[in-house]
């Protein structure tokens, strides 16, 4: 017997089967339940064609491939580079506030501020996020333009590896804060925040080594290391001062 033709709730069109041929929404919608709300919830963390959780462990696990996978079409499984960037900034920033985690110091000022490091900033990770973001693009087109990546490509591909560095900072979090309670309780002098931040520029150089396939590659590679330096030069004093001008 032939399925009975009903009417979509979205777009009207008149269909048979499972899905509106025309809109594609499901013919099985019903009232919002708590059911129905887990599975929404669990549909946007793990189905594969929007998974932020699929974006974060192939992002771990081998990001160069990732992000040519993605440049070159691969796009179906993966969250939206720039809402996978913004979510995990704003996550950040707002637990680093909630847990009053500061940075390097116990108190930033504009004497101490040479030596804050924004990669960290407290409940400023978007704004050094739109900052790193530009340096690294900016610096991958002009050291690396023989791979031939237009600008939005290099945007896109940097907006994930921000992504899953402020994953990290999420991910330390509880380490920070704990340091910080042994730290005033204790008088001990522990400080994870700089193996943190080699950590992180370790990531980096691993994205770029597989993503310009640099392998034997010394000059390559080389550039990937000065390309590094100069951006933890540039972003510890500069984007720091910026910071400050936007909290004054």
């Amino acid at each position: 017997m032939d399925a009975k033709a009903i009417n979509c709730k979205n777009c009207e069109v008149l269909f048979q089967g499972k899905y509106c041929p025309n809109c594609k929404q499901s013919a099985e919608t019903t009232r919002i339940t708590w059911h129905e709300l887990g599975h929404h919830l669990l549909h946007a963390f793990f189905h594969v064609d929007r998974g932020l959780l699929h974006t974060v462990i192939e992002m771990l696990l081998r990001p160069g491939k990732t992000i040519t996978e993605y440049l070159e079409g691969k796009r179906a499984y993966h969250f939206n580079p720039f809402l996978f960037l913004i979510l995990l900034g704003g996550t950040a920033s707002l637990l680093y506030a909630a847990f009053h985690v500061n940075v390097i110091a116990d108190r930033i000022d504009t004497e101490s501020i040479e030596k804050f490091n924004p990669i960290f900033a407290h409940k400023h990770f978007t704004i050094v996020a739109g900052i790193v973001l530009f340096f690294l693009t900016l610096t991958d087109l002009i050291l690396y333009r023989e791979r031939k990546y237009t600008t939005p490509e290099l945007l896109i591909s940097n907006a994930f590896q921000l992504g899953e560095i402020l994953l990290l900072l999420i991910l330390v979090l509880p380490f920070l804060y704990y340091q910080n309670y042994l730290n005033a309780e204790f008088k001990m002098h522990i400080e994870l925040r700089y193996v943190i931040l080699i950590g992180m520029y370790l990531y980096l150089f691993l994205v770029r080594y597989h993503l310009y396939q640099a392998k034997r590659n010394y000059l390559l590679i080389l550039k990937i290391i000065v390309q590094l330096i100069f951006m933890c030069i540039i972003i510890q004093y500069r984007a720091a001062k910026m910071i400050v001008e936007t909290i004054q």
